[in-house]
């Protein structure tokens, strides 16, 4: 599809209370995520979705208990792997195959019948895929993850406070000893209020930084 065309909105199934299981509708391939606006922001039924089809998408409550789509992007231009929400739900991150992090600013008319999304910031690239993108609670800074990298970036100026890869890990398991994960990556990490940075890696181990 050229850059810039437009997409009609995806038809919403109905979802009651009481369905056991749902379907991704919109994307054209695997869903790797979804993010629930932050219930105290005004868009607290909103929802973002991130997939394959190189999409990000933001979804809207609709009437009759549905959603609708309510805009996207396919500036990726790779598979999209992570989204998440500022805790105002005014800007939007993504993370994925390009290897850049996307800040995003979102606006719609109030009800969110005319809604876009508007790219803010690219930060990057990195040296490897996105797997992670997190706000800080303040919503100033943004925790991104690329290979086994993590980085810290002021959303003022789009400049990473912090990077930083992994220390070197004790010796894996023999579970973990296969050449997949002969590398470790970051495949997910938060920053606390109180400076504590926490990151998940595939080889086993979960390392903690004193960010200050």
């Amino acid at each position: 599809r050229k850059a810039g065309a437009k997409e009609a909105p995806a038809a919403a199934p109905a979802c009651g209370a009481a369905a056991r299981e749902t379907t991704a509708y919109g994307h054209h391939a695997t869903v790797f995520d979804v993010a629930l606006a932050p219930p105290e922001s005004r868009r607290s039924r909103w929802i973002a979705s991130a997939g394959e089809d190189e999409a990000v998408r933001l979804w809207a409550p609709a009437d009759g208990g549905r959603y609708r789509q309510a805009a996207f992007s396919r500036a990726h231009g790779e598979p999209v792997l992570r989204v998440s929400w500022s805790p105002t739900a005014e800007l939007l991150a993504s993370a994925g195959g390009d290897a850049c992090a996307r800040v995003w600013r979102v606006s719609d008319d109030g009800d969110g019948a005319t809604s876009t999304i508007t790219q803010a910031l690219t930060l990057g690239p990195a040296d490897d895929e996105g797997y992670a993108c997190e706000f800080t609670a303040d919503g100033g800074r943004l925790v991104t993850t690329a290979g086994a990298g993590v980085a810290v970036w002021s959303l003022e100026t789009g400049v990473a406070l912090a990077a930083d890869p992994p220390p070197a890990a004790p010796p894996a398991p023999a579970m973990l000893a296969n050449p997949r994960w002969a590398e470790a990556h970051v495949f997910g990490a938060r920053l606390g209020s109180g400076g504590l940075l926490a990151a998940a890696c595939s080889d086993g181990v979960a390392r903690l930084w004193a960010a200050t």
